[in-house]
């Protein structure tokens, strides 16, 4: 985030020095005819009271910011904002531990580069429903990691708009359901008959 708290200390700095060179300690031969001062004490005074509220008010707005950046970085699921054309503008560490790169490495990547190429069609198909503004349910894809394995995960996504320039950006939620597969499978050749029986996440009958 741009620093613009220093920036308006260092005007607070720039406005005191305009004060003391004006009226320099005791008054005498090199303090400023009254008639010629730039700006009255009073004046003075005033602007310090507002440069300071607004110093106050952008560091407000700066902790926010990064109060909410962390969240989004520390979210346990992953979480991705990529432009109307794929390309990732933003990733959380859950999302880059998904993928298998920093969550700076992904950006500029299209998020196609990491689905299975027989998925890309589906979720083209999501993209553009989304954009056309229905609800699409979460869906299954098969997701390839940049060190070239394979996890099956869970993608759900609604749209956004950049607050300055109004563009479309897609944000997903992205949940890795490889684990829940295997132990699903696990459990259908475990169990005599389970595969014919819903999984309720009970304990096991007598």
């Amino acid at each position: 985030m741009q620093p613009f708290a220093p920036a308006l200390e260092d005007l607070l700095e720039h406005l005191e020095d305009l004060d003391r060179r004006l009226r320099p300690p005791g008054g005498g031969a090199g303090a400023a005819p009254a008639g010629d001062l730039l700006l009255q004490k009073s004046d003075l005074a005033e602007i310090y009271d507002l440069v300071d509220a607004l110093i106050a008010g952008i560091r407000s707005i700066d902790a926010g910011y990064r109060r909410c950046r962390n969240r989004f970085a520390h979210l346990p699921a992953g979480c991705i904002c990529t432009g109307q054309d794929g390309a990732v503008l933003e990733a959380n560490l859950a999302a880059g531990a998904l993928l298998g790169l920093s969550p700076d490495r992904l950006q500029g990547f299209s998020f196609r580069m990491f689905l299975d190429p027989r998925c890309v069609p589906a979720f083209q198909s999501a993209v553009a429903d989304l954009i056309g503004g229905e609800e699409v349910p979460a869906q299954e894809y098969l997701l390839v990691r940049s060190d070239g394995s394979t996890i099956r995960a869970a993608l759900a996504g609604s749209v956004a708009h950049d607050p300055e320039s109004g563009a479309i950006e897609l944000l997903w939620v992205v949940c890795n359901t490889s684990g829940q597969k295997k132990a699903e499978q696990a459990l259908r050749e475990g169990l005599p008959g389970a595969g014919s029986r819903p999984i309720t996440g009970r304990g096991r009958a007598p």
